[in-house]
């Protein structure tokens, strides 16, 4: 079986939860399912949300500081040909180097 890890980064919360909802044909919905089928397609998400990266400096505590990126990030698995993924999806795919969260 195909795992093609995706990188999804939506302009916030509520377009990432618009795009879920028209995909599995809902006029709204409160969250993103975890998993799901989509055309005999397996996939799977982590819905993040906001990602954080160091700036390169620290802190009076010598903790790093943050910067927030910007956008609302989900991370998936598409188990199927990347050319079958919705276009829906497509629009908002990126592909971050390195990514700063990844699949285990």
């Amino acid at each position: 079986m195909q795992r093609n890890p995706i990188y999804l980064r939506f302009p916030d919360r509520e377009a990432a939860l618009t795009t879920g909802a028209a995909l599995i044909g809902e006029e709204t919905i409160e969250h993103l399912a975890a998993d799901g089928w989509w055309e005999g397609i397996y996939w799977c998400i982590d819905d993040i949300g906001a990602l954080y990266e160091p700036t390169g400096e620290v802190d009076e505590d010598g903790a790093p500081v943050m910067d927030e990126l910007p956008g609302y990030h989900v991370n998936g698995l598409w188990c199927g040909p990347l050319e079958s993924l919705p276009e829906a999806l497509a629009a908002y795919r990126i592909d971050p180097d390195p990514p700063l969260r990844v699949w285990g």
